[in-house]
């Protein structure tokens, strides 16, 4: 396991060499535990070793005691440290950004934790590099450092279970599986419901707790030791009991976001989080192949293939007989034919790691340019163009819309639209400040919204380039502010593909509230509402048909906020109070003082509160369903109040007091 040390441009590697009494309880501790490593020798230093008096004539190994090597690969040479004589699990822990010179590293066995700590600053040559500077065996030069040495006992949960079940056997895979970043986490069930405690290594203190819904738990029960993964910004948990599901919780308030059962799989064996925390990869033993699945699952993605499955994994666990290790991110395959392979590397999963685009024909290029630069553009305000390329202008010729920016009071505002099909069911609008995507199945029926991104109220766009294909279509636009033509940022738009249409939708209905004062007239505000009724009712369908993935995204994108800023109160109401019988639609919000993945924001409490000031105080209901909401709920979890306690003295400045009763 190594762990570089950036600021020093040193890799520091850990060795541990013991036997697998260190990992039973059956062993007495008062004896010094061997190892055996296996020699290439010849027949002389054989017979001199048969000398040994730990020599097994039969196995043809000698013994040592067990011990763990501190290596430093920048000086090529050993350091000593308090916990060589300590044999087991090694690892090290992430560097601390107060203390970056500071090295803590943790030895784990059947008898506890060993945990010891150095600085990289007072690390001092010794007498024994400085008399053998010639030793061509280098990297054995030894140097000393002011280590201490803290031991712990295991929680009283794990020990117990180590005294049933490790007397004689080793318990090194629990170990192993137990232990994930700076943290060693343990489960229980109370009432069938799975309970997990995070104990972090740094601080020798209990950090979180996850409690498993009860509707979750159904599937939670399976064989086997745990797998484990915590996300690389330390915002998300997954954990699977050998079971076919795996959970997810958010680490700042140990709520559960959701659970996701694989039907193939007998039992999951391994998961990590990849792609920057927005996917895991796991893999899984099948019910009728001992060959392992590969799963990798989008998180965040609604897509037909947010799940892929490697369906014939052979060629990467060829050799029958396998072993997985996790370490410093990576995946690694070790063989009983002595082969050692990168998962992640291997071509078969490079293939799956990242979603194919599969557009149904290529996607063809419009001349938008040229409008803006020929006659063209001064004489047609509205231009449509077809699936081959071709325009023509969309006054005179029937489109699904027309006119769908009703803040907008000039008549002969320049916009494009494009057809996504041959067929002419689904068009593509694009405005001054909105990109919307319509479908109409025929021209007897009503037009349903797909797709809208509004820009803020003081912003605009142009387009750069747009190509368009079959249901499809990519653009780059140039936002720039009202009052000026310089570009301020760039956004590149790929529908369906590499959007995330929920979270435009909710952010479109903020940025629509913001304009309620800009239409003139009463058709004008009749067509605003319009708009912003079609919208909400995407975001409605959608919770609808897949409200486990609402809940993720719930965490990933600040979408409650947006309907708070929106002041869609209906819309909150419905997430946070849906009566509905199926408990699958409930805990559709989960509260958070963290953007994604780890920057602090303020809490959608807060910004309710702050949105209920001078003439909105109608707003202030919200307030109320969010209070009620976390206070129903923390009689299961009180992880659900930790946005509560920061927003009370909020409350009492805004008058808002009287909520809390």
């Amino acid at each position: 396991m190594g762990n570089n040390v950036q600021s020093y441009s040193d890799t520091l590697i850990a060795l541990s060499c013991f036997d697998e009494s260190e990992m039973m309880l059956g062993k007495s501790v008062t004896n010094s535990s061997m190892s055996t490593i296996a020699y290439n020798q010849s027949s002389d230093d054989l017979e001199n070793e048969k000398n040994h008096p730990t020599y097994d004539e039969e196995k043809g190994v000698k013994g040592v005691n067990s011990t763990t090597f501190i290596i430093s690969t920048l000086h090529s040479s050993r350091i000593l440290t308090a916990i060589d004589d300590s044999g087991g699990l090694v690892r090290f822990l992430n560097d601390d950004p107060l203390q970056p010179q500071t090295v803590t590293i943790v030895v784990v066995n059947a008898n506890g934790i060993s945990k010891t700590f150095f600085d990289l600053d007072n690390i001092v040559m010794s007498n024994n590099v400085i008399n053998n500077e010639n030793n061509n065996n280098s990297w054995l030069n030894i140097f000393s450092s002011s280590s201490q040495l803290q031991q712990f006992y295991f929680p009283l949960k794990i020990q117990a279970e180590l005294e049933k079940l490790y007397q004689n056997t080793p318990c090194l895979e629990l170990l192993s599986r137990s232990i994930e970043n700076d943290y060693f986490l343990i489960e229980d069930y109370k009432d069938r419901v799975q309970v997990v405690e995070m104990y972090n290594l740094r601080t020798d203190k209990l950090e979180m707790v996850f409690h498993q819904r009860a509707e979750s738990a159904v599937t939670a029960f399976g064989h086997g030791n745990p797998a484990v993964a915590i996300s690389k910004h330390n915002a998300l948990l997954a954990y699977c009991r050998g079971a076919n599901s795996i959970t997810i919780y958010l680490i700042e308030n140990s709520l559960e976001i959701s659970t996701q059962s694989f039907p193939r799989v007998e039992r999951i064996l391994s998961v990590d989080f990849i792609n920057d925390d927005e996917s895991l990869i796991i893999i899984a033993q099948e019910k009728e192949s001992l060959i392992p699945l590969i799963i990798v699952w989008d998180l965040f993605s609604y897509m037909d293939n947010a799940i892929r499955i490697l369906q014939d994994a052979t060629e990467l666990f060829s050799s029958g007989s396998y072993k997985l290790v996790r370490s410093c991110g990576n995946i690694i395959l070790a063989g009983s034919d002595g082969s050692v392979t990168s998962v992640l590397d291997h071509t078969l999963v490079k293939e799956i790691l990242v979603p194919t685009i599969k557009s149904k024909k290529g996607l063809i290029t419009l001349d938008v340019k040229y409008l803006r630069e020929s006659e063209w553009d001064l004489s047609v305000h509205h231009t449509i163009f077809y699936q081959d390329g071709e325009r023509d202008n969309a006054e005179t010729k029937p489109v699904i819309v027309f006119d769908k920016e009703p803040w907008i009071h000039s008549k002969g505002y320049a916009r494009i639209s494009a057809f996504l099909d041959d067929e002419r069911t689904t068009q593509l609008f694009i405005g001054v400040t909105t990109v919307q995507v319509w479908y109409r199945k025929d021209v007897n029926a009503k037009e349903q919204l797909k797709y809208i991104w509004v820009a803020p109220k003081d912003k605009k766009i142009s387009i750069e380039s747009l190509k368009i294909g079959q249901r499809e279509f990519e653009v780059c636009l140039h936002i720039k502010s009202n009052q000026s033509m310089t570009t301020e940022s760039v956004l590149n738009l790929h529908w369906p593909f590499e959007v995330n249409a929920v979270n435009h939708a909710c952010s479109a209905l903020w940025h629509l509230y913001d304009r309620r004062d800009d239409p003139a007239g009463l058709q004008k505000q009749q067509e605003y509402e319009n708009l912003v009724h079609r919208t909400e009712r995407l975001i409605r369908q959608f919770i609808k048909k897949r409200p486990a993935i609402w809940r993720l995204i719930d965490v990933r994108y600040d979408v409650m906020a947006s309907l708070i800023k929106g002041r869609r109160i209906r819309l909150i109401q419905k997430i946070l109070n849906n009566e509905e019988s199926n408990p699958w639609m409930r805990y559709l919000h989960t509260p958070r003082l963290n953007e994604w993945p780890k920057k602090q924001k303020t809490s959608d409490l807060e910004i309710a509160i702050k949105c209920s000031e001078g003439r909105r105080q109608r707003d202030a209901v919200m307030v109320g369903f969010l209070l009620d909401y976390y206070s129903d709920n923390a009689m299961d979890n009180t992880g659900w109040m930790f946005t509560v306690s920061c927003a009370v003295p909020l409350l009492f400045d805004h008058h808002l007091g009287k909520k809390l009763n």
